[in-house]
């Protein structure tokens, strides 16, 4: 008897475990930006290379929305401020109320999903993240 509930309890790990190593990101969020403000969603680093869906849409305002690997912040942090290229900026869309973006984040990195207010009224946000 202790042998089929130490069976069980082992196959139920298992399970457990097994669930736990998916990597479906379904993400979605909402808030108000003021003119000028940001916010940011981070998207956790995984085993392998993942593609990632961004959509985000503003009501009132416009918005800039940048895609970018987490350890590369403060690369692109002077490339964001003056709307510049930078190669490691991996997704951006500027003065937008819509948009839908797709980057791809490498094996074991996480990334940042930045929207900025970018109009001088406040805006509406919301965005989902899916891969």
């Amino acid at each position: 008897m202790t042998l089929r509930k130490t069976g069980g309890l082992a196959l139920m790990a298992l399970a457990l475990t097994l669930a736990g190593c998916r990597t479906v990101l379904n993400y979605e969020t909402s808030y108000k930006l003021d003119p000028g403000d940001e916010r940011d969603s981070k998207v956790d680093a995984i085993g392998k290379d993942q593609k990632i869906k961004v959509e985000v849409s503003a009501t009132g305002g416009s918005v800039d929305v940048y895609v970018y690997l987490e350890k590369d912040k403060d690369a692109v942090q002077p490339a964001i401020r003056f709307k510049k290229a930078s190669d490691a900026i991996l997704a951006k869309a500027h003065d937008t109320q819509s948009a839908t973006l797709e980057a791809t984040i490498p094996a074991g990195n996480a990334a940042v999903v930045l929207v900025r207010n970018s109009s001088k009224t406040a805006a509406e946000v919301k965005v989902k993240l899916t891969n």
